[in-house]
């Protein structure tokens, strides 16, 4: 940092992290006998790989503090920052039908494959900003930045951002004077920010290899195109309204806060599914589709003594907020995402709240065919489901079980959040104590397939030997070997997710200074 004229500063910042790996794997040569060819290799393999990256960040401001009158505060600064991420890789595999004495990468004619990939990010961005106060009274902030990001088409690379914030101290006002407030701050602010959090190269159609092609009755490999190019990708932008008010008394002695905000994320980033008839390689398209918008309120509450020998502190915050998909841009009806086991979890639709847990809805476990046939009255044929199996509602009423029957069955997101943060001191000791929790959250245990599934029959919990059985009538653990509904996502694993935790605990002495 340099000062190069009187209230004006020079700054420069470089930070650099470098990172490299090798990895080395022998797997040698082995033949399970009883368990046939397909759990036997007669060679061994190798495979060796390293790579190695850096990120860099360099950053140059401007800055020029001046005060007028000793009540007129001006900082303007103005800033340069470029980030740069680099990353390499080399990895090879061979075959040893020898020995397994050897674990080095063995001659081209016993080198099954060598692959090698890199990539590189980079990000420039330039902000002017102004803030002023007047004697701590009235407050005024606005800034303007201009990024470029590589992740984009040539199209659409850079993005203007901008912000701008109000604040009004009234506890400086005259008329307060003689009052307890030492702040009632009123505040305000509104601003645009972009976000290119997507994959390198998304905005372009890579190649792929090893793709075959149908030549004279044979397939030939080759390279294709892995996906459509988008050259108008673009920033993701967010607009976002801040309104709160913070509040003083008593020299600080109670304080509290409470803010409303309206964030609104327009031109998304999405991974957009394709059709199959454009016959492309990659199902999927990165696309600015849609827009979400989250609002909700925080309220903070502080009271602070610290007079005397035992000083204490109390903070308590909450917090509210609600999310939801205002549009998918017209070209899809609904996103998709959460993959377990072959399956999708959550699910993303307009007009309802982001990331919502879809499936199916349990209602017991068939008891006998006489339950079966009453819900499958429009394919009374089947014999996949049997008594045993998990019941769900049928809840469009066509007689039949299928993906129609899917629905909002959970929320991901809480329905609110609270912290607690407790300080106390006692001359040379001192103690911290902090809660924190959520409150109308849902999860999906995915422990349940695994441990209650019985898809395979092995690895098991201790719970499914209270399954169901002609002779057990279980009600909650269906049959073992059971039909393949019963692993499909539904409300059978769906539990509440509200807790409350102490996260820290913290019990301190300081040593006299003599010590």
């Amino acid at each position: 940092e340099l000062e190069i004229a009187k209230d004006l500063k020079f700054k420069t910042q470089v930070g650099v992290d470098y990172y490299s790996t090798n990895n080395s794997r022998f797997t040698p040569s082995f033949n399970d006998d009883s368990l046939g060819a397909t759990h036997t290799q007669n060679f061994a393999t190798i495979d060796k790989g390293t790579s190695f990256g850096q990120n860099i960040i360099f950053t140059n401001s401007l800055t020029y503090d001046k005060t007028f009158a000793n009540v007129h505060n001006f900082q303007f600064l103005l800033l340069a920052e470029k980030i740069q991420s680099k990353f390499n890789s080399l990895n090879a595999t061979s075959r040893n039908p020898i020995s397994n004495d050897i674990d080095n990468i063995l001659g081209s004619n016993q080198q099954i494959a060598a692959t090698s990939s890199s990539n590189e990010y980079n990000k420039i961005g330039y902000l002017a900003r102004l803030n002023y106060d007047f004697n701590n009274k009235y407050i005024a902030s606005a800034s303007i930045r201009r990024d470029g990001s590589s992740r984009f088409g040539a199209n659409e690379r850079y993005g203007w951002f901008y912000s701008g914030s109000l604040g009004w101290n009234i506890a400086k006002e005259d008329f307060m004077v003689d009052s307890d407030f030492s702040t009632l701050k009123l505040r305000g602010s509104y601003g645009i920010s972009g976000n290119d959090n997507i994959p390198n190269y998304a905005y372009s159609a890579v190649l792929t290899s090893d793709f075959l092609y149908p030549i004279d009755g044979e397939g030939a490999a080759g390279t294709t195109a892995n996906g459509l190019a988008n050259p108008n990708l673009k920033w993701e932008q967010s607009e976002q309204l801040n309104i709160g008010l913070d509040i003083g008394l008593f020299k600080e002695k109670l304080t509290a806060a409470v803010e409303y905000y309206v964030n609104k994320s327009d031109d998304l980033l999405l991974n957009v599914p394709l059709p199959t008839s454009l016959g492309v390689n990659s199902g999927s398209q990165y696309r600015n589709v849609g827009s979400v918008e989250s609002k909700g309120f925080e309220v903070t509450i502080g009271y602070n003594d610290y007079e005397g020998d035992f000083k204490w502190a109390a903070n308590l915050n909450f917090g509210t907020s609600k999310s939801e998909a205002k549009s998918l841009g017209g070209t899809v009806t609904e996103l998709l995402g959460g993959d377990f086991e072959g399956e999708s979890i959550t699910r993303i639709t307009e007009g309802q709240t982001l990331y919502h847990y879809y499936g199916l809805v349990m209602d017991g476990i068939y008891q006998n065919q006489a339950e079966v046939n009453a819900v499958f009255t429009a394919n009374p044929s089947q014999t996949t489901v049997t008594p045993g199996d998990i019941r769900y509602k049928d809840l469009n009423n066509d007689g039949n079980i299928t993906n129609a029957d899917k629905t909002i069955i959970g929320d991901a997101l809480p329905d609110f959040t609270y912290g607690l943060n407790l300080d106390a001191s006692y001359k040379n000791w001192d103690f911290n104590m902090f809660f924190t929790g959520l409150q109308g959250r849902d999860l999906i245990n995915t422990n349940i397939y695994d441990l209650e599934g019985m898809s395979r029959l092995f690895n098991s919990g201790v719970n499914v030997m209270d399954r169901w059985t002609p002779t057990n009538p279980s009600n909650s653990i269906p049959k073992a070997g059971g039909a393949p509904q019963n692993t499909s996502i539904s409300t059978r694993y769906l539990e509440d997710g509200s807790f409350t935790r102490l996260k820290n605990l913290s019990i301190g002495y300081t040593l006299p200074s003599e010590v």
